[in-house]
């Protein structure tokens, strides 16, 4: 207990106005208990992420958005696999309780542009995809309040609306049509576990592992889609 009464001396250097009120409450609680752990505090930073996209075929519908019954056919048939994509965004985090959760939400902006090529039945099917869009996960994320490398989970609900969303499809050669195939607004969930790195008290580098599930709004719409990312990023 004796050791509690010497304040670390990178604590001393730091202004107490960089914490909130909800930080020092926990500051207290943290010392009373003699622990050593950081204090929760508001963060907010910019991320990166390299992904992979897949778009999921939903159960048929007779008002999907196709040409032709033959390339609801096709559409069915092919197989949709994952594709490369880009994301850059801003995020903040905001403790919510005293003990080590908080409130993550983020504007990411993402980037893809894929084609898929496949013979069915002596057909060659190819379909061109071209979309950026906005997403804005709110997630709530716990975090294990080590000295310097912290793991976490988090975990939430994600929008996202399409910015461009172009998509075109050839049979054999021939240009079929151009129809957006996937929902402009969407909505789905999102989970994700990572960990961050702790340089100081207001700064630390993260990685985190995520997958979302985004389902469209629109009935008439053709796809679903999958998401696997892995983000890196760094707070202030």
């Amino acid at each position: 207990m004796d050791d509690f009464l010497a304040i670390n001396p990178s604590w001393a250097t730091y202004s107490l106005n960089s914490f909130g009120l909800r930080s020092l409450t926990n500051f207290f609680d943290v010392y009373n208990q003699c622990e050593i752990r950081p204090l929760p505090y508001i963060k907010y930073g910019i991320s990166f992420a390299y992904g992979m996209i897949r778009m999921v075929k939903p159960p048929l519908h007779e008002d999907m958005l196709i040409p032709t019954p033959t390339w609801r056919v096709f559409l069915d048939q092919m197989d949709h696999k994952y594709k490369s994509s880009y994301t850059l965004g801003l995020f903040l985090d905001n403790p919510i309780f005293r003990k080590n959760y908080s409130l993550h939400t983020e504007l990411n902006y993402t980037y893809i542009k894929s084609a898929y090529s496949q013979n069915i039945n002596g057909n060659g099917i190819e379909l061109a995809i071209d979309y950026s869009a906005l997403s804005m996960p709110l997630m709530v994320r716990y975090t294990l309040p080590h000295k310097t490398i912290q793991p976490f989970i988090n975990g939430g609900a994600h929008y996202s609306v399409f910015l461009t969303n172009t998509s075109s499809y050839l049979i054999n050669g021939t240009l079929i049509g151009n129809n957006v195939l996937m929902a402009r607004h969407s909505i789905g969930y999102s989970l994700g576990s990572g960990l961050e790195y702790r340089l100081k008290y207001s700064k630390s580098l993260f990685l985190e592992f995520r997958y979302t599930k985004l389902y469209g709004l629109s009935k008439s719409e053709s796809f679903r889609r999958s998401e696997l990312q892995l983000f890196t990023g760094i707070n202030f």
